[in-house]
C-alpha cells in the first residue's frame, strides 16, 4: 500500500496523484477516500502509514509548516523506516526553501518533477 501525505492546501495536486497511482493499481491512503468520519483519525492515520509499503511526502512551503500534520504523518513513517531509503518518496510540487525541508526527507533523493505531478510520480513508483 502506499501513503500519501501533503497539506490540505495541496489536496488538488494530491488528488491528481491518487488517481494516476490507483490507475496504475496500486491501493492507496488517501484522507479524502480511507478516512471515516466518525473514525480514529489519528489512530487511522497512523495504522495505514505502519501497513504502508511506501510513504510518498508532498513537499510544499506549507506541508512542511512546523503546524502541518503532514509532519506528524512524516514524523510516523520515520518511526516505522529508520531511514527513508526504498521507502520514503519525497516530492517538490511547490517551490520551497531547502532549509525547511525536514533532514529525514533530504537523506534521500528529493524528486523534483518537471511536467505533469501525477503522471510522474506514477509512473516512477510504478518502475520500482
Amino acid at each position: 500500500m502506499i501513503f500519501l501525505s501533503y497539506s490540505s492546501e495541496d489536496k488538488n495536486i494530491a488528488e491528481q496523484v491518487y488517481f494516476a497511482l490507483v490507475g496504475y493499481g496500486f491501493e492507496v491512503f488517501f484522507d479524502q477516500t480511507n478516512l471515516r468520519p466518525s473514525g480514529d483519525y489519528n489512530l487511522s492515520i497512523r495504522q495505514a502509514i505502519y501497513e504502508s509499503d511506501i510513504f510518498i511526502f508532498l513537499i510544499s512551503p506549507t506541508s512542511v509548516l512546523k503546524t502541518a500534520y503532514s509532519l506528524t504523518e512524516l514524523k510516523f513513517a520515520q518511526e516505522k523506516w529508520k531511514h527513508p531509503k526504498d521507502h520514503v518518496l519525497p516530492v517538490i510540487i511547490r517551490s520551497t526553501e531547502i532549509d525547511d525541508i525536514p533532514n529525514y526527507l533530504k537523506a534521500v533523493t528529493i524528486y523534483t518533477p518537471s511536467g505533469n505531478i501525477a503522471a510522474e510520480i506514477s509512473s516512477l513508483v510504478n518502475q520500482e
